[in-house]
């Protein structure tokens, strides 16, 4: 006897019952793949936090310098950058070549740069266009660090640096190109001679750094593809406002707490985003006000 074969009826109905649970599982794999992502994301926001610690530790307690960083006086000359940030034996920040062209022979090196030796990068230059699109193996991986994974590869002018030095009265604005996924809480990174209300990324000066922002998920899904728009990743906040300050206020929009593009994205995370505290932990928050009014931008 011949082995009886399928019916026409019988491959339809197994056709029917594979797509039924396709449909089923597909979902299922989806969410599990990004919910991986936004996991990975978090532990790369650990990393980072760890490397913050470890350079405090190795500078008298201050971690790298973020976001505007505004020197006073005339620095015309080809002066290194250290004794206008008040660090005259360079224990406090770390540093690297600058622009003769702009008056510095040094520059103050922005947080990505400061902490390649910490991430296990063996220099501190800003990273090339290979090193910044190549997803291989042979990328640095003091670079992967600073992307979200699933992301796309994203190039901001000074996402960590902005040096805003008075040449003859001229503000003169010095970008270098990072690659980078996460925005920094300028209150506590950036640098106003004279002004309280930044930190200059010393540790000890934190309030409460259980719920204050060091780093956050940052840049919305329509920037930053294909180069970029030179725009910082990074929350100013408003000279003067009455503390505390949260993240809330920036997603009010009330002016309290401010970036110079939007910041939060929605779709990165379904919702929500990965918050590293001050403390060293990462947290996800809800990207509602209320949810954020619990995450400190600054209080001092």
């Amino acid at each position: 006897m011949r082995p009886r074969g399928f019916s026409i009826i019988e491959l339809l109905v197994t056709i029917g019952i594979m797509a039924v649970v396709l449909s089923i599982l597909l979902p299922v794999m989806s969410s599990a793949r990004r919910s991986s992502r936004a996991v990975y994301c978090a532990a790369n926001l650990q990393q980072i936090g760890v490397a913050l610690a470890s350079a405090a530790a190795s500078h008298d307690g201050y971690m790298p310098l973020a976001g505007r960083i505004m020197v006073h006086g005339n620095p015309a000359g080809n002066v290194s950058m250290a004794p206008l940030l008040g660090d005259n034996e360079k224990r406090r920040y770390a540093y690297m070549s600058g622009s003769p062209g702009l008056g510095f022979l040094e520059i103050v090196a922005p947080l990505m740069n400061a902490l390649v030796p910490e991430l296990g990068v063996g220099n501190a230059s800003f990273p090339t266009a290979s090193e910044v699109y190549n997803a291989s193996q042979n990328e640095p991986i003091g670079w992967r660090v600073f992307k979200c994974p699933g992301e796309p590869a994203r190039i901001a002018g000074a996402n960590f640096l902005e040096i805003v030095p008075m040449v003859d009265g001229i503000p003169i604005i010095m970008m270098g190109p990072q690659a980078a996924d996460y925005a920094a809480n300028e209150a506590v990174f950036g640098f106003r001679a004279g002004q309280r209300a930044y930190l200059a990324g010393r540790a000890a000066a934190i309030r409460r750094p259980s719920v204050t922002l060091l780093l956050a998920d940052g840049g919305a899904p329509t920037r930053f593809r294909g180069g970029g728009d030179g725009a910082p990743l990074f929350w100013e906040i408003q000279p003067g406002a009455p503390r505390p300050l949260n993240l809330g206020d920036a997603l009010d929009g009330g002016g309290r707490v401010f970036s110079r593009s939007p910041l939060f994205d929605p779709l990165r995370h379904r919702g929500r985003m990965n918050i590293l505290f001050a403390d060293g932990h990462v947290a996800v928050r809800s990207i509602d006000a209320n949810s954020l009014r619990d995450v400190i931008v600054a209080d001092w």
